[in-house]
C-alpha cells in the first residue's frame, strides 16, 4: 500500500478520557406555546386517564405510567417539528441544486431570479434558529433588563468557573482523570455518605424510644392530627403549585413545573388518588417517582480535587416536589407547637434575628458577672441534614403524636430512593439512599427541625449543662437549624456533659460534631481555666469575636459596631466599585441597591439593633449617590430619590430610615407582650423598668432609666429622635401609662393590673374635654379619702403635662399598631412606608410643571400621573424616559445657560431664544408637526382619544383610571413617541414618524414574543388589531 489519493487510510482515534453523555429527556416548554400541541397533550391526557381509569391497577402506576405515555406524545410532537423542518430543507436544497445546473447550461435570467428568491428563503430557514435565539435574547431583556430579578443578579455576580470536573484524588491522595473512574469514586463516596451504618437490633430500637420518650415535651393535639390526616385537596395542590419557584430544573422524568401548571385542571384528580391512596394498604410510590439526580456544586475555597468539596443538589421529580410542599404546608402550621422557641430555623413567625438579639442580651448578661466563668460556643454539624437516622426520625414523629396517615405519607418519600451522580453531563449507575433529609424536598427542613428537638430538650432539661441564667429562666441553647450556639456557664461541668450528651444523641441519630471546626468564645473564663479546656477540647477559641449566622458576637459589646457594621461599610464600597458597568442604566443602578445591597444591610439592621453613628448612613447616602449617578453630578436631590414611587420619587433605599424602621419594630414587639421570641422577656427582665410604656413615658417625669444595654438603649434613642423629628406619636400620648407616672399610687390598682402590659391608660380618667370626677373611675378599691386625695394629685399632674384633649385624640398609625395584639406581617416594610409617609416632601417638578402648562393639578391627579409614569411599561427603559421626563431630568437650553456661558440659551432646533423644558418637548414649531401626526393616528385606534395637550401626550394625564389606561395601545404609543425625542437631544435634528413607526414596531414584535411566552397571545391580538390599518404609510 502506498500513500496516494488512490488509497485512503482510515484511522480513529479513542481517547479514554472521552465518555458519551447521556441522554436525558427534557420538556421542551416552547412546545406549550403551540395550541395545537397544547391541546393536543390534554386530549391525550383526558384519553389515557379515561382509558386507564381501572380499580385493578395501582392508582399509583396509571399516575407514573402518564409520564411515560405524554413524554412518548411530546417527543413526537417534536419529531413532527423537526421533519417538517428538514423536509422544507431538503426540498429547498434540491430545487436549489436543479435551477443552479440550469443556469450554468442556459444563463437564463428568469431562472436566476427564481434561484436568488429560493437561496433567501433557504438562508431565512436556517437562520430562524439563530432568529427566534435572537428574539428571545431582546423579549428578556426588554422585560427583565434594569430590574430587581435573576437577570441583573446574574450581571452582578461574580462567574464561577465552569462545573466541568476535570480530575478527582482518591482516599490515598492519587489523582483521578479517567472518566470511568471518577464516576465511580463519586459513588462510591456518596454511597457511603447516604448509607451510614445501622444498628437494626432490639437494643438499639429500645434506645431511641427511651431517649426520644424521655425527651419529647409536646405532642399533637387530637385535633391537630386529625387535620394533618385528612386526604389532600385539590385547593392545597393548587397551592403548592403556586408557590413553588418556577424556572428550576426538572427531575429525572423531564417534566416541569410549567407542565403540571399548564394541565392541573386534568392532572389533579389522578395525582390525588395516587397520592392519597398511599395510607391504603401499604401502598408506595414506583422506584422511577423516587429517583434523583444529584449536579454538584463547589463549595468556595475548598480543594476540588476532593468529593467533599461539592455540595450535592438533589433533583426531584416535580410531581413529588408537589407532594412533599402540600404537607410542609400542612406541617407548618403546627410546627411552632411541636419545636420550643430554641429553635428558629424554618419555624414560621421565628427568624434568625430572634437568635442573635437573644445572644447580645445574654452577652451583656455575662459581662456582669465577671466572677462567674462563661462562654460561648458554636458547633458545626457535619453534614447534618444529610445524616439524619431514619429509624430515629419516624421515632420521634410517632412520639410528637403524628398520624398514621401523615406517617404513611412521609414514609412513602423514604422508600427505598434511589440517586444518579451527574459527572459532565454523564451519570453513575444508581445506588440506595437509606439516611438524610431528602435534598431539594420541601419537607425537609420540618423534618430536620423535628428530629433534632428531643436533644434541645435533653440540653435544657439536663442538670449538669449550666446555661446563663435570668430572673430565673436558664438560658442553655439557640438553633438555627443545625447552627447550634451554646450558652455555658461553669464550663469545666457543663462541657464534659454537653459532649458526652451530643456523642449519645450522635449514636442514636448519626448527628455528628466536627469538634476541630466548633468554636469558642471566652465570655468570663479565667487563662488557668482556658488552658485546662483547650487541653481537654479540641475546640478552636476565638480571641475577640465569634462568627454566628454572619454576624461577629463580640466579647465586648461596645466593640459590636466596628466588628459588623465596618466591613459591611467596605464590601459595599467594594461592590459598588466593582459593579459600575457601563451597559446598567440609572434604573438598574437603583435597583442594584434594592436587590443587593438593601438586603444586607437590613440583615445586619435586625440581627444587630445596636447604636450606629450618623456616620455611616452619612457615608453610606454619598456612596449611594456616587453608584447611582455614576460619578456625575446628581441631577434630582436624594429625599426625592428616597420617595415612594405613589411620591413622586423612585423608591431608593434611605438606610438610615430602614435602620429606624427596625427598631420600631421592636417596640412593636415590646408592647405586643408575647413571650414567643425569648430575647422579649429577657429584655423586659435587663431592662428594670416597664418595657413596654417606656417609649410612651417619654417627656415626662418618670424617673424609669435604662442603665446602658447595647439594644435597648438604641432602641429607645431611635424613638426619642423620630418622635422629636416626625410625627410618628405626638407628646403626650393617649398610651400614656398612668400607673408609671410620678404622681401615681399603686395603692389605686392591683398587683396585677400594674403587671399587665397595657395598664391604666390616660384616657381612662379623662370624659370629653375634662377629667373624670374621683366617683367616676372604676377602682378596685373603695373610694376613701386618700383614694381621693391620690386621684386629685395625679389628675393635676397630668393636667400639668398637656390639656386633656390632647390624651384622647384620634391614635397615630403606629400607636393604633401598638395596642394590637401582634406587629403587622412584613413589619420592617409597613414600619419603613410609615415613616416615608410621615417625611415625604411634595416633589418641586409638581409646581413647574404647573407653572409652564398654566394648569392646576389635584393630588389625586398628581398621584395618577405618577403611578402611570412609574408603570407605563413592563420596559425599564421606557419607565425610565418617561420619569427622567417627569422630573425634569432633561437640561434645556434655558437651564444650561444659566451655568454654562458657551450656550446661550437658544433652541437648537428652531433658534428661538430662551428655550424651556415645554419648548423642546413639545411648543417648539419645528415638533408641532411631528406630534400632530402621532395625534392623529392615536386618535383612529383610540376611543376616547387624547387631548392635543402637554398634559396628555406629555405627562399621561387622562380620565381613564389607571389600571385601565396602562393597559391600552393608547400608551404604548405614547411611550414609542416619546422615546424618539431624547435621540436628537442637542442636535437641530427633529425626530420623524419613520422612527416613530420603528419604534412602535419593536415594541408590538416584543410584546407578541411576551404575551406568546406567557400564553396570552389573544390579549395581545385584541390590543393590537386596529393598528394596522390606522398606522401611516410612509
Amino acid at each position: 500500500m502506498t500513500w496516494s489519493d488512490h488509497h485512503p487510510v482510515l484511522l480513529t482515534l479513542a481517547s479514554p478520557l472521552v465518555r458519551p453523555k447521556d441522554r436525558t429527556w427534557r420538556l421542551n416548554e416552547t412546545l406549550l406555546n403551540d395550541p395545537i400541541v397544547t391541546q393536543g397533550t390534554l386530549q391525550t391526557l383526558q384519553n389515557y386517564f379515561t382509558d386507564n381509569s381501572n380499580p385493578d391497577t395501582s392508582p399509583q402506576i396509571i399516575w407514573e405510567a402518564h409520564k411515560a405515555v405524554i413524554r412518548g406524545y411530546l417527543i413526537q410532537q417534536g419529531s413532527i417539528k423537526k421533519k417538517q423542518y428538514n423536509t422544507q430543507r431538503d426540498a429547498l436544497l434540491c430545487r436549489i441544486q436543479v435551477l443552479e445546473e440550469s443556469h450554468k447550461l442556459y444563463m437564463d435570467d428568469t431562472v436566476y431570479a427564481e434561484l436568488l428568491e429560493l437561496r433567501t428563503e433557504l438562508s431565512s430557514l436556517l437562520n430562524k434558529t439563530a432568529q427566534k435565539a435572537f428574539l428571545t435574547t431582546r423579549r428578556v431583556y426588554y422585560e427583565h433588563g434594569n430590574k430587581c430579578g435573576r437577570l441583573l443578579a446574574r450581571a452582578l455576580k461574580v462567574h464561577r468557573e465552569k462545573l466541568y470536573i476535570s480530575k478527582l484524588r482518591n482516599p490515598q491522595g492519587k489523582p483521578v482523570t479517567l472518566p470511568q473512574d471518577m464516576l465511580s469514586l463519586l459513588r462510591d463516596h456518596f454511597t457511603e455518605l447516604y448509607n451510614l451504618p445501622t444498628d437494626h437490633r432490639p437494643s438499639s430500637s429500645e434506645s431511641i424510644c427511651k431517649f426520644v420518650d424521655m425527651h419529647t415535651h409536646t405532642k399533637l393535639t387530637p385535633l391537630m392530627r386529625e387535620a394533618l390526616d385528612s386526604p389532600l385537596t385539590v385547593e392545597e395542590l393548587q397551592n403548592a403549585v403556586k408557590l413553588t419557584p418556577t424556572g428550576k430544573t426538572p427531575g429525572p422524568d423531564g417534566l416541569s413545573l410549567r407542565y403540571y401548571k399548564t394541565f392541573l385542571p386534568t392532572l389533579a384528580p389522578a395525582w390525588l388518588q395516587a397520592f392519597n391512596t398511599l395510607t391504603q394498604h401499604h401502598r408506595v410510590l414506583p422506584p422511577q417517582s423516587l429517583s434523583a439526580t444529584i449536579t454538584l456544586i463547589p463549595k468556595p475555597d475548598k480543594d476540588h480535587d476532593l468529593c467533599a468539596s461539592f455540595r450535592p443538589i438533589s433533583l426531584l421529580n416535580q410531581d413529588l416536589k408537589l407532594f412533599a410542599k402540600a404537607l410542609a404546608l400542612r406541617i407548618a402550621r403546627h410546627i411552632p407547637h411541636l419545636v420550643h422557641p430554641d429553635q428558629t430555623g424554618f419555624i414560621p413567625g421565628r427568624e434568625a434575628r430572634d437568635n442573635t438579639v437573644r445572644a447580645l442580651n445574654l452577652i451583656h448578661v455575662a459581662a456582669k458577672s465577671r466572677s462567674d466563668p462563661s462562654l460561648l460556643l458554636s458547633t458545626d454539624a457535619e453534614k447534618a441534614f444529610d445524616r439524619v437516622s431514619w429509624p430515629y426520625l419516624f421515632s420521634t414523629l410517632r412520639q410528637m403524636g403524628f398520624g398514621s396517615n401523615m406517617l404513611a405519607w412521609i414514609g412513602s418519600l423514604y422508600a427505598d430512593p434511589t440517586a444518579r451522580i451527574n459527572l459532565n453531563g454523564t451519570l453513575t449507575t444508581p445506588f440506595h439512599i437509606r439516611n438524610g433529609t431528602r435534598q431539594g424536598c420541601p419537607l425537609s427542613p420540618l423534618l430536620f427541625a423535628i428530629s433534632l428537638e428531643p436533644l434541645l430538650h435533653a440540653i435544657r432539661t439536663n442538670p449538669s449543662i449550666h446555661g446563663i441564667e435570668v430572673a430565673g429562666h436558664r438560658h442553655k441553647v439557640a438553633a438555627y437549624a443545625d447552627d447550634l450556639l451554646f450558652f455555658i456557664r461553669q464550663p469545666l461541668i457543663s462541657l464534659p456533659a454537653l459532649t458526652s450528651l451530643l456523642r449519645e444523641y450522635g449514636s442514636l441519630s448519626n448527628y455528628k460534631i466536627n469538634m476541630t471546626k466548633s468554636e469558642i468564645l471566652g465570655l468570663s473564663v479565667p487563662p488557668p481555666m482556658r488552658a485546662q479546656l483547650q487541653a481537654s477540647f479540641p475546640f478552636r477559641w476565638c480571641k475577640s469575636s465569634l462568627k454566628y449566622l454572619g454576624i461577629s458576637l463580640t466579647t465586648d459589646t461596645s466593640d459590636l459596631y466596628q466588628a459588623n457594621y465596618l466591613p459591611l461599610l467596605h464590601s459595599i464600597t467594594a461592590d459598588l466599585t466593582k459593579w459600575a458597568f457601563p451597559h446598567v442604566t440609572w434604573f438598574g443602578r437603583i435597583n442594584v441597591l434594592k436587590m443587593n445591597i438593601l438586603p444586607r444591610l437590613l440583615y445586619l439592621f435586625q440581627t444587630l439593633p445596636i447604636a450606629v453613628p450618623t456616620l455611616f448612613f452619612r457615608s453610606l447616602q454619598t456612596k449611594f449617590t456616587t453608584f447611582v449617578w455614576n460619578n456625575h453630578r446628581p441631577r434630582l436631590r436624594f429625599e426625592l430619590l428616597t420617595a415612594s414611587k405613589s411620591a413622586g420619587g423612585l423608591a431608593l433605599p434611605h438606610a438610615r430610615r430602614y435602620y429606624q424602621a427596625a427598631h420600631l419594630l421592636r417596640i412593636l414587639e415590646w408592647t405586643s407582650g408575647a413571650d414567643t421570641k425569648l430575647w422579649i422577656p429577657l429584655e423586659r427582665t435587663l431592662a428594670d423598668a416597664p418595657l413596654a410604656s417606656l417609649p410612651w413615658l417619654n417627656g415626662t417625669n418618670a424617673t424609669y432609666r435604662v442603665t446602658h444595654h447595647p439594644t435597648i438603649s438604641a432602641t429607645l434613642r431611635t424613638w426619642r429622635t423620630l418622635q422629636h423629628s416626625t410625627k410618628i406619636a405626638p407628646r403626650p400620648s393617649p398610651l400614656l401609662p398612668v400607673c408609671y407616672l410620678p404622681a401615681f399610687s399603686r395603692r389605686l390598682i392591683t398587683t396585677e393590673q400594674m403587671q399587665a402590659p397595657h395598664c391604666l391608660r390616660a384616657s381612662n380618667f379623662i370624659d370629653g374635654n375634662t377629667f373624670k370626677s374621683p366617683e367616676d373611675i372604676p377602682l378596685p378599691w373603695p373610694q376613701s379619702f386618700l383614694t381621693k386625695f391620690h386621684l386629685h394629685r395625679l389628675t393635676a399632674y397630668m393636667r400639668s403635662l398637656a390639656p386633656p384633649p390632647q390624651f384622647t385624640r384620634p391614635l397615630t398609625l403606629f400607636e393604633t399598631l401598638a395596642q394590637r395584639k401582634h406587629p403587622p406581617p412584613h413589619g420592617i416594610s409597613v414600619m419603613y412606608g410609615l415613616l416615608q409617609s410621615l417625611t415625604n416632601p411634595i416633589p418641586s417638578y409638581r409646581s413647574k410643571w404647573e407653572e409652564d402648562l398654566q394648569l392646576s393639578f389635584t393630588e389625586e391627579e398628581w398621584d395618577q400621573i405618577t403611578l402611570l409614569t412609574t408603570s407605563c411599561s413592563i420596559a425599564t427603559k421606557s419607565q425610565e424616559t418617561a420619569y427622567k421626563l417627569l422630573s425634569r431630568w432633561y437640561c434645556p437650553p434655558k437651564r444650561l445657560a444659566m451655568f454654562d456661558s458657551k450656550h446661550n440659551g437658544s433652541c437648537w432646533k428652531c433658534r428661538a431664544p430662551q428655550a424651556d423644558l415645554l419648548h423642546m418637548w413639545w411648543s417648539c414649531p419645528l415638533l408641532q408637526p411631528y406630534w400632530q401626526a402621532v395625534h392623529s393616528t392615536i386618535c383612529k385606534v383610540s376611543e376616547p382619544p387624547p387631548d392635543f395637550t402637554p398634559a396628555a401626550m406629555l405627562l399621561l394625564h387622562t380620565p381613564m383610571e389607571h389600571t385601565d389606561y396602562k393597559r391600552t395601545l393608547e400608551i404604548r404609543l405614547l411611550n414609542a413617541a416619546k422615546a424618539v425625542l431624547p435621540r436628537h437631544w442637542k442636535t437641530p435634528n427633529v425626530p420623524t414618524i419613520r422612527e416613530w413607526l420603528q419604534e412602535v414596531h419593536n415594541t408590538q414584535d416584543i410584546e407578541e414574543l411576551i404575551h406568546s411566552a406567557s400564553g396570552t397571545s389573544a390579549v395581545h391580538l385584541r390590543r393590537w388589531f386596529y393598528w394596522s390599518e390606522a398606522r401611516p404609510r410612509v
